[in-house]
């Protein structure tokens, strides 16, 4: 039971990532390489790029796009699942934050 909440869950995230405008940013982060061209000027990571998807993200939290698992009888799965969901999209957004933020491998001049 827990290994399929688990593969739920995994979708769920995608699906939420998605949903707030943080996936596509983190894919191209994905794709990034760093040693090549600072991360501003590759694909998919413009800073008129990363200002949409993160204004995106910031407007989402006033109704979050995450699966409440209502169907669920189990409370203590479904806690899990949805404590779950939220730590991941915390953990995309920490590895979007850290990495823009870094003046030697994000070179965005303007992080307001």
């Amino acid at each position: 039971e827990r290994t399929m909440a688990d593969d739920m869950i995994q979708s769920d995230t995608q699906i939420a990532l998605s949903d707030c405008g943080l996936q596509s940013i983190l894919t191209a982060l994905q794709h990034a390489d760093a040693n090549k061209a600072p991360l501003s000027l590759q694909a998919g990571l413009s800073h008129a790029q990363v200002e949409a998807a993160l204004t995106e993200f910031y407007a989402s939290l006033y109704a979050p796009p995450l699966p409440l698992y209502e169907t669920w009888k189990d409370p203590v799965l479904r806690k899990y699942a949805r404590s779950k969901v939220a730590h991941n999209v915390a953990q995309a957004y920490t590895t979007i934050y850290n990495a823009i933020s870094s003046p030697d491998i994000g070179a965005y001049t303007d992080l307001s």
